[in-house]
């Protein structure tokens, strides 16, 4: 868990003092974090590389919430008789081709 998430969290479920995060079992004291000259903060739970969503209310609250990547699939075809052929669940069906092909020539 990066510290930007739970300085997020902090805004979002800070109960008398505590903090609990969701997921874990973990409570975690209140902290405050300051800015430096260069309007850097440090969280001490953040890892290299994480990726915050900030949003900023009308109010100036600044909400910061992890955002976690998702591994896209790999499909690999496979080699049958010297040709390329997709897996036998991802093979597309002829109407599926053919809807595709005429719905890219209507949009020309």
């Amino acid at each position: 868990m990066g510290c930007l998430f739970i300085v997020a969290q902090c805004l979002l479920y800070l109960i008398s003092g505590c903090l609990k995060t969701p997921g874990f079992d973990v409570i975690i004291p209140f902290m405050t974090v300051k800015a430096d000259t260069e309007k850097r903060i440090v969280l001490p739970t953040a890892n290299s590389g994480d990726v915050f969503n900030v949003d900023v209310s009308a109010d100036g609250k600044i909400v910061l919430t992890k955002l976690v990547s998702v591994e896209p699939i790999t499909v690999r075809p496979k080699r049958v008789n010297g040709r390329l052929q997709p897996p036998e669940g991802l093979r597309p069906s002829r109407e599926t081709i053919a809807a595709a092909v005429r719905s890219d020539r209507d949009e020309r």
